[in-house]
């Protein structure tokens, strides 16, 4: 990742304030498209050998005292199953990539020769995230002292939260179908990477946008954490993802990153939008 990546962030973090969203310059065509045609090749293996490829990791310090509902990491596929409180989820499988996966892929012995290039694809994707994450917290320090931002996203990473999550949603049966719930994100900052065609719609100052992507550039927007950390002056921003023409029988991928930090929310604050 070259230094240009981040020149100037401050400009982020007074968007973030101002409008609750921002857009921040990345070099998506060198590190996530190949993530993205690793994650399409992935997708083409068998249903059992992409289980053997699913963890659930009841040490994550992130979840103790909260659902452990699936795997927080690997793979994990979703057919509209309604969790303990009654909420469906979507139809899509995903895969969630921590610094933790290769360790927990070799302790059960999986078979990864045909996938090095892309874990080290994924490490390298989830390194400069966490990197142009940390630097924008620290500018959003600025705006918020007394707060310890840097600090605690910087203990989000000594606990190894920080997660890339790569989607592909079950394909829409129509124009404008719900293929995404309506949510706000568990983490402390989010960082939307790329999509295969448009359908996001976030809500900031009471409007609903459907955003319009950029070459190079990624959405970031504020989580639950920074809603508990910052109130109503960082809140957590609603988003959905709804089908467009093009989507209709076509299968959608997104690649999102989860910026954390060590806040911790309850099992009432996780599900709560």
């Amino acid at each position: 990742m070259t230094s240009s990546v981040l020149l100037d962030t401050r400009s982020v973090a007074a968007d973030l304030v101002r409008n609750g969203v921002a857009l921040q310059d990345f070099p998506v065509d060198d590190l996530v498209v190949p993530v993205v045609e690793g994650w399409l090749q992935f997708l083409k293996k068998p249903f059992e050998e992409k289980l053997r490829w699913k963890f659930l990791n009841p040490n994550n310090a992130d979840d103790i005292g909260g659902e452990l509902e699936g795997p927080d990491d690997g793979y994990i596929c979703r057919n509209r199953e309604r969790r303990h409180d009654g909420t469906q989820y979507d139809r899509k499988e995903f895969f969630h990539y921590k610094r933790c996966l290769p360790k927990l892929l070799d302790a059960v012995g999986v078979d990864t020769s045909a996938e090095t290039e892309w874990l080290k694809d994924l490490k390298r994707l989830h390194d400069a995230c966490i990197q142009m994450s940390l630097v924008v917290t620290g500018q959003l320090e600025q705006y918020f002292p007394g707060h310890n931002l840097l600090a605690r996203a910087e203990r989000g990473v000594e606990l190894g939260l920080p997660t890339l999550r790569l989607l592909c949603y079950k394909q829409a049966e129509e124009e404008g179908e719900q293929i995404g719930k309506l949510h706000t994100d568990r983490d402390w900052l989010t960082h939307h990477l790329a999509d295969s065609m448009p359908g996001l719609m976030y809500k900031t100052n009471g409007k609903v946008v459907e955003y319009k992507k950029i070459p190079n550039k990624v959405l970031l927007f504020p989580g639950k954490k920074a809603a508990k950390l910052l109130g109503r002056a960082l809140p957590a921003v609603p988003h959905e993802v709804r089908a467009c023409p093009e989507s209709v029988g076509q299968r959608r991928w997104t690649v999102v990153f989860f910026g954390h930090n060590d806040v911790h929310l309850t099992p009432e604050e996780r599900i709560s939008l």
